[in-house]
């Protein structure tokens, strides 16, 4: 895990291995959306910030981010195929940025698209005939497995559905 996560300086001393329990409690950011606002400008944040970049205030709180939004852009789609380790009979994945509802900008995967949209309307179009189709849909988070690791453990995080069209 990299250095600069928040981990208290106990646990950072365990070594690159965490359980996943220490990982959802210090990396509430990544888990529930947890973000920044200054007070001074009004300007949020994802991850936290210690500093505005607007305003280089050092007066930030911690804030609940909306977890819903808007696709800007899709970045990329791809497919595993079955041979890859830990992904066998992944779907392929779509990648995209997403405007949360309150501002800030992340991104991440869409998943939950339809069997119709992934084998007919995905496979053999151009990636900008994938942009206009999925540009401007509103999404949601939802929790989702991400793969089963080596050791048996199962890997989790936040993963993004849309909310308004049948896919």
């Amino acid at each position: 895990m990299p250095s600069n996560y928040n981990i208290p300086e106990p646990i950072s001393k365990l070594g690159g291995s965490h359980s996943f329990a220490i990982v959802w409690r210090f990396n509430p950011e990544f888990y529930r959306l947890i973000g920044s606002k200054c007070k001074k400008c009004g300007q949020k944040y994802f991850p936290r910030r210690h500093v505005c970049a607007h305003c280089h205030s050092r007066e930030l709180e911690e804030i609940k981010l909306n977890h819903s939004g808007v696709i800007r852009n899709v970045m990329y789609a791809y497919h595993y195929g079955s041979s890859s380790l830990g992904y066998e009979g992944t779907p392929p994945q779509v990648f995209a940025l997403i405007k949360l509802d309150d501002g800030p900008m992340l991104e991440g995967e869409i998943t939950k698209l339809s069997p119709t949209f992934i084998n007919q309307d995905m496979l053999g179009k151009t990636e900008l005939e994938l942009r206009k189709m999925l540009v401007g849909k509103k999404v949601r988070a939802v929790m989702r497995r991400y793969r089963k690791l080596d050791n048996g453990n199962v890997s989790y995080g936040l993963k993004w559905t849309v909310r308004d069209t049948a896919h």
